[in-house]
């Protein structure tokens, strides 16, 4: 913020309830983007469970997550580039700082502070775009694969923790070399490495490789399809064609109910939103 910024405005915390409020004007805005450019995307993860069972947000959920082909997302990046508002895409394409290895949309009114990662100050209030690549026609390809993109991502997270961690000395020694490498190299070898086989020659099967990487998840391309949608918050958004099998091979039974230990958050941040300060009122909109 500018000088006249900090006069006329203060930071205040959001609720959970503010925080799904302002998510859910992100996805509205991705959704009109996507719908303008004839972009395909899913809700995804959490979020597409939530739509089906809840018809929004999984009550103890407090994120948005969907997902999209690679050559879909490049569509998108380039559409977003040529938007203005307060709504941002932050990825390693878009800003030189960022090292997240998937992409954010964000509601740049909004700070937000990871406790436990290093400091990443240009995030905010956000919905997680997870990109999906295709695999090779070798399963043997598709093994290594897997095991160097794991290592990767394991390299990554402990590159972004404050502090090493590790209760034998020699880990955490291990630990603090691999921090010296900063985590935008390990998310921009990630994301490399997980494209090399959209070219011509792959299988018909994809995933989000470059990060989550649930080989459970491994589909072929045709139970996303053109999506279908289901209501969200009172919107509708587009969820996978084939949602059964989708949240049956992330989840399982995915109508029965977790245990209540198991319901709650995922995430511990902590999100805040620019209020004027002549009447106190949050400027979510």
């Amino acid at each position: 913020m500018n000088n006249n910024d900090n006069r006329s405005c203060k930071m205040v915390g959001l609720s959970a309830d503010e925080l799904k409020h302002v998510e859910l004007g992100v996805l509205r805005y991705i959704d009109k983007v996507c719908s303008d450019n004839g972009i395909k995307y899913y809700l995804a993860y959490g979020t597409a469970l939530g739509a089906v069972r809840h018809k929004g947000f999984i009550p103890w959920d407090d994120d948005i997550d969907i997902v999209m082909l690679r050559s879909e997302y490049e569509r998108f990046e380039k559409a977003m580039s040529e938007c203005k508002g307060h709504y941002k895409l932050l990825s390693l394409g878009t800003d030189d700082h960022y090292s997240i290895p998937y992409p954010k949309v964000i509601d740049s009114r909004t700070l937000l502070e990871r406790t436990e990662y290093r400091k990443c100050p240009q995030l905010g209030a956000y919905v997680d775009i997870f990109i999906m690549d295709w695999y090779s026609k070798r399963d043997f390809v598709n093994a290594v694969d897997e095991y160097i993109l794991k290592k990767l991502r394991q390299c990554w997270e402990i590159s972004q923790l404050k502090n090493c961690v590790g209760k034998k000395a020699l880990s955490r020694i291990i630990a603090h070399l691999i921090s010296l490498c900063p985590p935008r190299v390990y998310a921009k070898i990630m994301n490399d490495y997980s494209k090399r086989h959209n070219n011509a020659g792959h299988s018909n099967d994809v995933n989000v490789k470059h990060f989550v990487l649930n080989p459970v998840l491994k589909s072929d391309y045709s139970i996303y399809g053109n999506g279908t949608d289901e209501e969200f918050e009172g919107y509708l958004f587009p969820v996978p064609l084939d949602k059964e099998t989708y949240l049956t091979k992330a989840y399982g039974n995915y109508m029965e109910l977790p245990p209540l230990a198991e319901r709650v958050p995922k995430h511990q941040n902590h999100v805040f939103m620019r209020c004027q300060q002549d009447t106190g009122q949050l400027s979510v909109w």
